[in-house]
């Protein structure tokens, strides 16, 4: 469409996104060029807060430059955050090395979380729980491709309609750092 051209990121359009994400020493954590461009619903907390407020109003083409700090992407690394987990609780066939990330169920939450283990003794292991992006400060480049106007199925489904008519991400708030 000639008109899609003219659109700038609103509130409820759809947003085609380059990006890369830095941390302070340089290291590419993730990036379009690897994972392709990521699109999303505008205002519907698909990405940061802050990304949302930085791109409001830009047009195909332009680009901007970001700094999120900790507290408004991973959150401040919590030194307490780890737990003692004994090691019967773990499947027999798992291989448990330190430095490795797994996944632990939290039953009362009902959710997956993602630990890092950071010590192994005899009987237990302990996890360090917090996110591996917390303490960080992200640099974010974002380049947008495309705006469009969302479809309703779009908007009532809160997801982006792909060619294959859903997208197969799910579009949590920090999903992958999206």
């Amino acid at each position: 469409m000639a008109n899609s051209e003219r659109l700038t990121v609103q509130d409820e359009s759809v947003v085609t996104m380059e990006y890369r994400v830095t941390l302070d020493n340089g290291e590419v954590v993730e990036a379009s060029d690897e994972d392709g461009p990521m699109q999303f619903i505008q205002g519907r907390g698909h990405v940061y807060p802050a990304i949302e407020a930085a791109i409001g109003g830009l047009a195909p083409g332009d680009e901007k430059n970001l700094l999120l700090p900790p507290e408004e992407a991973f959150g401040a690394y919590d030194p307490d955050a780890t737990e003692t987990i004994p090691l019967d609780l773990f499947p027999d066939d798992m291989e448990l090395v330190e430095g490795d990330e797994v996944e632990l169920y939290d039953e009362e939450a009902e959710e997956t979380i993602e630990a890092v283990i950071v010590e192994l003794q005899d009987e237990y292991a302990m996890v360090d729980l917090n996110h591996p992006l917390a303490g960080e400060t992200l640099h974010i480049w974002v380049k947008i491709v495309d705006v469009r106007a969302a479809t309703a199925e779009e908007l009532e489904h809160d997801h982006v309609h792909g060619e294959h008519d859903h997208d197969e991400h799910d579009h949590d708030e920090h999903d992958h750092e999206r």
